[in-house]
């Protein structure tokens, strides 16, 4: 049984969150983007694309077969034109917020079948390092392509932000500053005796649990729901080899 959990989250990030400091790339084509530019719509610099440590180049993938949404994510030049989706080893990147925020977030898409560490460093507006954390890209499997949302911060107010993947292949979506609150957080799933339980942080009594087969089409289920040291559990029946649940204030 294959269970895939897409995880809906932020961290609150201060004063000094701009709303709207989201960079989602469906304003693009799909294709090359040079080795930088600027997304008008959330009015953040993208810059100094890497590959395997060499200077490269941007590029758009239109993502059909992808489970993210939107569908246009940023990646290196291995951009695969059309439906399919392609990844860049080594990719990394520099991003460059128009207002200093204290938080910043990026979902990576990947597949892989050995973990891989994503380097994040955040820099202030005076070039100051505030920020230097990994995160940890698991194993998913042969033939599996799967999303991960990650959300750093609070740290002091960040400007500049540098992205490296060096021993693995990814791309990114959803990139910028999160919005103010605490949204939901899934943070474990379990399943057992045809029942699926997921532990749930920032949850509150107006919380949903939403589910879909394909991440398009998504319905509110209804779900049985106990407290646990300050977590919210979701309890529901498994409904199938592939379900992908969110949860939604």
């Amino acid at each position: 049984m294959k269970l895939l959990v897409l995880c809906i989250m932020s961290l609150f990030s201060g004063a000094f969150c701009a709303k709207g400091q989201i960079a989602t790339f469906e304003n693009f084509p799909e294709g090359p983007l040079g080795s930088w530019f600027v997304d008008p719509i959330s009015g953040i610099i993208f810059t100094n694309p890497i590959e395997s440590s060499a200077p490269s180049t941007f590029s758009v993938d239109y993502g059909l077969t992808a489970p993210i949404s939107p569908n246009h994510f940023l990646l290196g030049p291995n951009y695969s034109p059309g439906l399919g989706i392609g990844f860049t080893f080594g990719f990394g990147f520099t991003f460059i917020l128009p207002t200093p925020a204290t938080s910043v977030q990026m979902d990576e898409i990947y597949g892989s079948l050995l973990d891989s560490s994503l380097q994040v460093r955040g820099y202030s507006i005076n070039g100051t390092q505030v920020l230097n954390t990994n995160i940890l890209l698991p194993v998913t499997g042969l033939g599996k392509t799967v999303v991960l949302h990650s959300v750093v911060g609070p740290v002091a107010p960040i400007s500049k932000v540098v992205v490296t993947l060096p021993n693995g292949s990814a791309g990114f979506d959803n990139i910028g500053v999160p919005p103010l609150g605490a949204p939901p957080l899934i943070q474990s799933i379990l399943a057992t005796n045809q029942t699926l339980f997921l532990r749930v942080t920032n949850a509150r009594a107006q919380s949903q649990l939403w589910v879909s087969t394909n991440f398009t089409i998504w319905s509110t289920i209804s779900a049985e729901v106990t407290n646990d040291s300050g977590s919210m559990i979701f309890s529901v029946p498994i409904l199938g080899a592939n379900a992908f649940y969110r949860v939604l204030q």
